[in-house]
């Protein structure tokens, strides 16, 4: 007899634990991984996902419903669950952004509550939730498109400018990146030209444009007496493809040109030397005459005066 009541008592103690481990009423438990990254480059799968456990937490079997504040972006995910008494399982939320879309960090709250315990609904409200922080990832990409740009030939030009357009079609602000690097040019013999800057590259706010310049050392008698022609190749990238992450690195080409056209005939004459100068054109022949009898009236008048002024002052 003494025996079983022992029994009795270590069977107790032994289950104490499991009592105090499982509640009475309707109870549930969430945990989430933290953070998730969504690739939105033109040549992923704009397509992410994370991975929640539930635990139910009472002596019942639960039915838990699950819901996803997803912050704009499409989810997918388990609407909601079964659970034996003091059991886990682990369900995954599927999260889409839109091709291209901005560099950003959004929130997802993911929330469960039992609905049901043993088939009924629970005397209590039982539920919890968490956030996940959604990261959009920054990608880049450069457009560029060549400029034709033309200068007129006068003395002392020697460096002309090389322009390009340029365009940031990445997800967020990037430095854009452009050579330019001379292919050819029209005129024979002489002086070759030579790049006097290169490279350079240019903050672009995303889906903007800006233009890219580069410096250019030409003879200064190039354009002088008929159009002369210099093609350059442009290449652009970003930055943050090529430089920082090294992925999705894309480097685009185009054509650019400059034009040194001959001067206007009627601004500029040449000198015995070549050189280029500025006329001063003389009045016409006719034109002297009335010009001759204004200053010889103006000289008559003024001699007049002076001898009035004599006249008064005797």
């Amino acid at each position: 007899m003494r025996g079983a009541a022992l029994l009795g008592v270590l069977a107790l103690a032994m289950l104490a634990p499991m009592v105090q481990a499982q509640t009475l009423v309707a109870s549930v438990d969430l945990q989430c991984e933290e953070r998730a990254e969504i690739e939105v480059a033109p040549w992923s799968t704009p397509v992410a996902s994370y991975v929640c456990t539930v635990a139910n937490e009472s002596v019942y079997q639960e039915k838990i419903d699950i819901t996803v504040y997803s912050d704009g972006l499409a989810v997918a995910h388990p609407g909601s669950i079964t659970l034996n008494a003091g059991t886990e399982e682990t369900f995954t939320v599927s999260v889409q952004a839109d091709t291209g879309a901005k560099a950003q960090s959004r929130q997802n709250t993911v929330e469960v509550q039992v609905v049901e315990i043993n088939g009924v609904p629970p005397p209590n409200i039982a539920s919890a939730d968490t956030t996940v922080i959604v990261d959009i990832l920054q990608y880049g990409q450069a457009e560029v498109e060549g400029e034709m740009t033309v200068f007129r030939a006068m003395k002392g030009l020697t460096i002309v400018e090389a322009e390009a357009l340029i365009t940031n079609s990445g997800n967020d602000v990037d430095d854009v990146c452009v050579t330019f690097d001379i292919r050819s040019w029209t005129w024979e013999g002489g002086k070759s030209a030579t790049m006097e800057t290169g490279e350079s590259c240019v903050q672009v706010k995303s889906g903007n444009s800006d233009t890219a310049r580069a410096q250019v050392s030409i003879p200064d008698d190039v354009g002088r007496r008929g159009d002369e022609r210099i093609v350059l190749d442009v290449t652009a990238w970003s930055r943050y493809a090529c430089d920082v992450v090294m992925e999705g690195c894309q480097r685009e080409q185009a054509t650019s040109s400059i034009t040194i056209a001959p001067p206007d005939e009627e601004d500029i004459i040449p000198e015995n030397n070549d050189s280029l100068v500025e006329e001063s054109p003389l009045p016409a022949p006719g034109a002297l005459v009335p010009m001759v009898a204004i200053v010889l009236a103006a000289a008559v008048a003024r001699r007049h005066e002076e001898a009035m002024s004599d006249a008064d002052a005797d």
